[in-house]
């Protein structure tokens, strides 16, 4: 009978050393994650919205489907607003971090994360797409025809993601609104 046991002792005991090897592990790299996604969050929101030199959240809003806000500030004066969202697109959610001047313009798009397909949708992460973006002050509606003023051109094989991040800019363009016209700060 213990020759019998033996087997499952020895896999009771490497499972355990397994077990506390990786989170031994987890423990070791989780700050410097940590650090690395806020830095490449502060990176995100200054390229969104180049103007800002700092950025402090606006706590006192509600705000369905809205991940956070963050008021950008200039020498203590405000100069935007920056709000991440999530929005559904075709492989699932794409989030994105949207800035908006104070005039009420989209000062820069940046697409933290997305699993949409590659080649097609994933192209919304791209310069080239998100540069035009730039300057829309909403309704943003999608066209597969020569784009005018708020409107963004459809991504070829990727209408879908395309209406997704247009949805996004015009939730964001909408919490600008209620966070410059109702007075939340």
């Amino acid at each position: 009978m213990g020759n019998a046991l033996r087997p499952a002792w020895i896999l009771f005991i490497v499972t355990a050393l397994t077990g506390l090897l990786l989170g031994f592990v987890q423990n070791l790299t989780a700050e410097p994650i940590r650090l690395t996604r806020e830095r490449e969050r502060a990176e995100a929101l200054r390229r969104a919205l180049p103007a800002a030199e700092s950025f402090r959240p606006v706590e006192n809003g509600d705000f369905p489907g809205i991940v956070s806000v963050e008021e950008a500030l200039a020498g203590g004066d405000s100069v935007g607003l920056c709000v991440t969202l999530d929005t559904a697109g075709y492989g699932g959610e794409i989030r994105l971090l949207v800035g908006i001047g104070s005039d009420g313009a989209v000062t820069g798009v940046e697409i933290l994360s997305h699993s949409e397909t590659p080649g097609l949708g994933a192209k919304a992460a791209g310069e080239a797409f998100r540069d035009p973006l730039k300057g829309m002050t909403g309704p943003v509606e999608v066209t597969k025809q020569q784009p005018r003023a708020n409107e963004v051109e459809a991504i070829s094989g990727a209408t879908i993601t395309t209406r997704a991040v247009a949805d996004g800019l015009n939730r964001a363009l909408d919490v600008f609104r209620q966070v410059k016209g109702g007075g939340v700060s």
